[in-house]
């Protein structure tokens, strides 16, 4: 390297004046925006830059364009490098609506690592997401009947749909061109409200985790959650979900730990939709 440097220095030194000056200052600003770049990278890992307010606004309609039937809004965007140096598109204060949506699903945080060469192009290809902060009720009326909802409950939304539509759902909104990259998401800080009229008790869950993998066509889910049942009690609930996307069938699996035995015999018949 030396060497080359000293080479360098020298063929410059028998060049014309006036052209020697010009390759001088030619080489000092490619050197210093290399080093520029660099500290920019080094300064960017793990911190955070806000985007000034055009490019939010074209953030926001590059992604209403890029996910069909979905429109987000957020409070702050900006830009950062995740644990492995890569791109990381961070919003805040997040509220997502749908047509097919009764409400809108309010968020705290999102990471959405992307592929930076097509968004700079206009084109979002999502790899990854991270969630933080989500609220969900599910409400269980007298008769049974189950209702899974983003935020606090209104008895004016529709019933969740049977496990067949809402896998059916899941697999049209993944095939969208923005998603093909698309291989996990992870979300965290869930609090969720189960408020049970039939048996006439309400629990409440906070921390609980969710992620799910993409790999080639293959779905595979999982979910965990602390629940206290009385006093000092905590038992707690882990499920997994595993699909072909464009097959039919699902594989789902539950798991209880320290759960009493009263509360899962009152529960399993709120489970009947998955069969349906």
């Amino acid at each position: 390297m030396v060497k080359n440097s000293s080479r360098l220095w020298r063929g410059l030194a028998v060049l014309p004046p006036f052209l020697r000056r010009i390759l001088t200052i030619f080489i000092a600003v490619l050197t210093s925006g290399f080093f520029a770049a660099v500290l920019f990278i080094i300064l960017l890992h793990n911190r955070e830059v806000e985007l000034p307010a055009w490019a939010e606004t074209f953030v926001s309609n590059q992604i209403d364009a890029s996910l069909s039937d979905l429109s987000v809004s957020f409070e702050r965007a900006f830009i950062t490098l995740d644990e492995s140096w890569q791109p990381s598109l961070g919003l805040k204060d997040i509220k997502v609506t749908s047509s097919k949506a009764p409400g809108p699903i309010l968020l705290n945080r999102m990471a959405i690592n992307l592929s930076l060469a097509r968004a700079l192009e206009g084109s979002f290809r999502i790899r990854t997401v991270q969630v933080d902060g989500v609220f969900v009720t599910l409400f269980r009326d007298q008769s049974g009947a189950v209702t899974a909802q983003f935020g606090d409950f209104d008895s004016q939304f529709e019933k969740t749909p049977t496990a067949s539509n809402l896998i059916s759902t899941v697999d049209t909104f993944l095939l969208q061109q923005a998603l093909s990259s698309f291989h996990s998401l992870d979300a965290r800080g869930i609090t969720l409200e189960y408020i049970d009229r039939r048996s006439n008790r309400r629990w409440a869950v906070d921390g609980a985790r969710f992620n799910i993998k993409k790999t080639d066509d293959k779905l595979v889910a999982r979910a965990d959650m602390a629940l206290l049942t009385g006093g000092a009690d905590v038992a707690t609930l882990e499920t997994n979900f595993e699909h072909v996307i464009g097959e039919n069938e699902s594989l789902f699996g539950l798991s209880f730990i320290d759960m009493p035995a009263e509360i899962i015999s009152s529960q399993l018949p709120a489970l009947a939709w998955l069969g349906a």
